[in-house]
């Protein structure tokens, strides 16, 4: 197995593992992460992210999250993973059942660049449903201002690199 297939599979083991510290260990230090919700330009924020997404938040609420990897592949340079993901959706408490094709390019053994696509309305319909669903699924600044919000609000010090 190529080098950067077992950093991968890292990745995903840390996140069934529900721990983010095993993930960001993963990531370069000018390291990028784009997905439906989220633009992270380096290692600590990218870190804040999983740490959120795999902690309890202040009301004791789990995510449960879940990764089953269905494909997965590396070389030197690129790598690509389709995952089910699996996870309560907190503010709504609302199942949620994604798949997500992730991209990758690496440097120095470690993740440079991680860009996670899914269908955003399915996505939406799934973790709000109704008209507030519809709205998420379908206005990209609203959904990517709420997930920096909650990230502020969860890990301040990690985003404004104080402490």
């Amino acid at each position: 197995m190529h080098p950067n297939e077992q950093l991968l599979n890292k990745l995903f083991q840390g996140l069934n593992a529900l721990d983010p510290k095993g993930m960001a260990e993963c990531y370069d230090e000018q390291a990028h992460f784009e997905d439906i919700a989220f633009r992270l330009d380096n290692k600590a924020k990218i870190h804040a992210m999983w740490d959120m997404i795999c902690s309890k938040d202040e009301n004791g609420k789990s995510t449960g999250i879940t990764a089953e990897v269905k494909e997965l592949s590396a070389n030197d340079s690129i790598g690509h993973a389709i995952v089910e993901e699996n996870y309560i959706f907190r503010e709504t408490d609302r199942p949620v059942q994604n798949k997500i094709v992730s991209t990758f390019e690496f440097r120095d053994g470690l993740i440079y660049k991680q860009t996670d696509e899914c269908d955003t309305v399915h996505w939406a319909d799934q973790a709000f449903g109704g008209i507030n669903g519809f709205v998420a699924g379908h206005v990209e600044f609203l959904r990517r201002w709420k997930a920096m919000h909650k990230l502020k609000k969860a890990r301040p010090k990690a985003l404004t690199g104080s402490g």
